[in-house]
């Protein structure tokens, strides 16, 4: 598995990019927390530990572009791709294993069998290719598709500013992992669709933050209102 096919002249603001999502991630971790304890709902507990493990993938994958824009590969060639590989390898499991995650909360899963057995289906795909990277891109698109699908489909059943935001958070997420894919079809354009790819993702986030926000806010006032009616 190569470290990454992503040009190096981009790296430096690759992590720069990677580091913002962290940090977006990091705010959705924290907030769906905050949600989970204030409604004891499960699928924000899950939602929540998701983006957790996004969170420190896109830290691991951050510090790995970082220095290799700085050239630290060129001092310790064999020592940093070693490492490199690893590390990159642990970012693609995170994020695999989350979109899972995420994944069985849109679906309404908890057959925890059925969820690990496409977990490890996926990752025998991904890390058995020939094409370790591009494998993983493809994997994580078609995740990120069906759970945009399945949101939309809980949108409209259920018409609210929430369900909204999270089928357009999940819906530009896809977008994003599908110019990631088109990089490989398209390999010309790879800096320009990696670019808006990543600000997408970060676009999805903050969506997402808005929601949570919107839940923690609005929750009160429906308690309230129920009350009212009794």
């Amino acid at each position: 598995m190569s470290l990454s096919e992503v040009p190096q002249l981009f790296f430096g603001v690759n992590a720069s990019v990677e580091l913002l999502a962290a940090l977006a991630a990091f705010l959705i971790t924290f907030f769906g927390f905050k949600v989970y304890n204030y409604t004891s709902e499960r699928k924000y507990y899950w939602f929540s530990a998701a983006f957790g493990l996004i969170t420190v993938s896109f830290l691991a994958s951050s510090v790995v572009h970082l220095l290799i824009y700085l050239n630290f590969r060129e001092s310790s060639t064999e020592l940093f791709n070693l490492i490199g590989t690893g590390v990159v390898s642990f970012y693609v499991l995170l994020l695999i294993t989350a979109y899972q995650l995420l994944l069985a909360v849109a679906t309404d899963t908890h057959n925890k069998r059925l969820m690990l057995f496409i977990m490890l289906l996926s990752f025998t795909l991904i890390f058995t290719s020939s094409k370790v990277w591009d494998t993983f891109l493809i994997v994580a698109f078609i995740t990120t598709l069906f759970i945009a699908i399945n949101f939309f489909e809980k949108f409209t059943k259920r018409t609210t500013g929430i369900s909204l935001l999270t089928f357009l958070s999940f819906a530009s997420l896809a977008i994003a992992h599908g110019l990631f894919v088109s990089k490989i079809i398209f390999p010309n354009f790879i800096n320009l669709f990696y670019v808006i790819g990543y600000f997408m993702i970060i676009f999805s986030y903050a969506l997402l933050l808005f929601g949570m926000l919107r839940v923690l806010l609005l929750k009160p006032v429906m308690v309230k209102n129920e009350r009212k009616k009794k």
